[in-house]
């Protein structure tokens, strides 16, 4: 059997004012170009790495998102 591979875009808004922001699932997509599109569109059309040390981003307005492959 062959495995399926997707990749989800999850993000949350730094801003919010509680210190456990909520984690939202932006999608799952089957293949890589099309969830960085959405990462694209849920960062607000730019981002730049977090520099937290792994695959986030920091958007423009002000979310913070990761892809993950499952």
């Amino acid at each position: 059997m062959d495995s399926l591979k997707f990749f989800v875009v999850v993000s949350y808004k730094t801003d919010s004012f509680s210190s456990f922001p909520d984690v939202v699932m932006n999608g799952m997509y089957p293949d890589l170009k099309s969830a960085i599109k959405r990462q694209l569109e849920v960062c607000g059309g730019q981002h730049k790495p977090s520099g937290a040390g792994n695959n986030s981003v920091y958007g423009m307005n002000g979310v913070v998102s990761w892809i993950k492959d499952v």
